[in-house]
């Protein structure tokens, strides 16, 4: 029966205890429990009557209400500077326009009038009254701020923030947040040069180097400096007067992609994707097929070879004809440039190779078996001996 009343009364913990206070005196002694059953109820009565008390007295103690002080301030009390920086230390990490529990918004002083789903969060002139202020003293049972146990580590307010909560909503909690500043960019001083991050395209061809906020892009076989990257936008902004600057801030991470035609770079609060330029240029050959394409290392210079069995250099740089070499009796099947862009190679029908140095001095060599002469790569500790 005594366990039926405290079920009923205090739940299914109740309970619990009785069973451990039945289990506390079966351990003093089968005998006493026999002869002092009495005594035993007694004991099970007076334990039950004290839980409840127990329980009552922790959560009193987690809601105890918090003291509001008493401000003495000879002028009126300012919202952005004295009112929100205490919101933005224990209550803004739960209520701003992008996180709102309970639709509440207390980032000024219009959208705390406008309140949540428990109605307005002040009402002026009446701080008593404002459940902003009732929440953070803990006068609502249902309703703290902030809670005893949450994530953002916010902290219970002190009577004297309180204090001047209340004081500044019993002077009509009037003000206003001001609209964020943007941010004033300054160019970053022309000695600061630091390397933060470097990136190499898969096949080993181009490496991209960052220099504080400027993006240099290498061709490694020549080891040449090829181009700086430029964001048009930094220069007709005013930020810098002249090209060559990539970012804003100091670039931090780069990064190709697997073909080699898609560069990232990320730098603060942005990433910016280069795309490899594809614009071609067109050269007129006029009746001769270009059978054999060589270009230099440098990237500014091309040589093609035809039927007519002449090598011609271009100059990418101004899209015109520089030389028109006569090099072979036969058509150019094979054109290659020395990875330092100093020597030129052609091949020919006419069973010849052809090496240029400097694309004006030539050494010429033919096959031994009489057979035609297809390519000749030029590659890294690698000897090639042509005999007459």
């Amino acid at each position: 029966m005594i366990s039926r009343v405290a079920w009923s009364r205090n739940g299914g913990r109740t309970a619990f205890n009785i069973r451990l206070v039945f289990l506390l005196v079966q351990r003093v002694g089968k005998t006493a429990l026999f002869h002092s059953q009495g005594a035993a109820t007694l004991l099970v009565l007076a334990f039950l009557s004290l839980v409840p008390i127990r329980a009552d007295e922790k959560k009193s103690e987690e809601n105890r209400a918090i003291p509001v002080g008493r401000i003495k301030h000879p002028a009126p009390v300012d919202f952005e500077r004295e009112i929100l920086p205490i919101l933005k230390n224990n209550c803004l990490a739960c209520h701003n326009k992008t996180t709102a529990k309970a639709r509440l918004i207390l980032e000024t002083p219009q959208a705390m009038l406008q309140g949540g789903d428990s109605g307005p969060a002040i009402v002026p002139k009446r701080g008593h009254a404002s459940l902003l202020l009732k929440a953070a003293s803990h006068q609502l049972e249902d309703t703290v701020m902030p809670p005893s146990e949450n994530k953002v580590l916010a902290s219970d307010l002190s009577p004297e923030e309180l204090g001047l909560i209340k004081l500044w909503i019993d002077q009509g909690a009037k003000g206003s947040a001001s609209i964020a500043r943007p941010i004033e960019w300054q160019p970053l001083a022309q000695g600061l040069n630091p390397i933060y991050a470097v990136a190499i395209t898969p096949d080993g061809q181009f490496a991209a180097c960052a220099r504080a906020n400027r993006i240099f892009i290498y061709h490694l076989p020549s080891q040449q400096l090829v181009g700086r990257l430029t964001d048009p936008h930094l220069v007709n902004s005013g930020l810098y007067n002249k090209t060559g600057v990539a970012h804003r801030a100091i670039v931090d991470a780069l990064a190709f992609s697997p073909d080699a035609n898609l560069l990232a770079s990320g730098s603060y609060r942005e990433v910016k994707l280069w795309l490899r330029p594809k614009e071609a240029i067109e050269f007129k050959l006029a009746s001769i097929a270009a059978l054999a394409l060589a270009l230099g290392p440098d990237g500014k210079r091309l040589a093609t070879g035809g039927d007519d069995g002449r090598v011609k250099l271009w100059d990418l740089t101004k899209g015109k004809l520089v030389k028109n070499l006569p090099a072979h009796k036969g058509g150019i099947h094979c054109l290659k440039f020395s990875p330092d862009g100093s020597k030129l190679c052609s091949a020919s029908a006419d069973k010849t190779l052809q090496t240029r140095v400097n694309t004006s001095q030539r050494t010429q060599r033919t096959r031994p078996d009489g057979h035609g002469v297809g390519r000749r790569p030029f590659r890294s500790r690698t000897a090639y001996l042509w005999k007459q």
